[in-house]
């Protein structure tokens, strides 16, 4: 996930090969799903649709919420934040959305952390109180007065 989100495809396709699932990805190839999300003209709206199709066929919560990462990793910020919104209001990081979430955490190349939405979310859900409390992650920091993560 971490080389299509850095755009770095041919890494991304000789790491991925061998897990590739056809009946998961719904293409022939890891070439052909990369291909199908990247396209200028239809990539969107097959990310969108493929998703979509994940989420109504997933058998558990974890592979919803793996789905709507992809957003975030083909570069739709705001694709990924409607899907986390879609949960609703965050009053705690132990819930479903957590997976989803965590995408934009871990794969920092994806600009996630840098939005108002994650600074938002992290205030609703008191995550802020803990950094408050116990220091900041190595990716956010308060010298300003504010909250500012990379």
């Amino acid at each position: 996930m971490m080389s299509v989100a850095a755009g770095n495809d041919e890494e991304a396709i000789r790491v991925a090969t061998p897990y590739f699932d056809e009946v998961y990805f719904r293409r022939p190839s890891v070439e052909a799903f990369i291909a199908d999300m990247r396209d200028p003209e239809t990539g969107r709206a097959a990310l969108k649709e493929w998703v979509e199709y994940q989420r109504a066929n997933s058998v558990n919560y974890v592979d919803t919420a793996f789905a709507g990462a992809f957003y975030l990793i083909f570069g739709h910020v705001d694709l990924y934040i409607e899907a986390i919104d879609a949960y609703g209001s965050s009053r705690t990081y132990w819930s479903d959305v957590e997976v989803l979430e965590t995408y934009g955490i871990y794969l920092p190349v994806t600009g996630y952390r840098k939005t108002q939405h994650f600074l938002d979310r992290a205030a609703a859900s008191t995550l802020m109180d803990l950094w408050e409390h116990r220091g900041p992650p190595d990716y956010c920091s308060k010298d300003s007065g504010e909250w500012v993560c990379e």
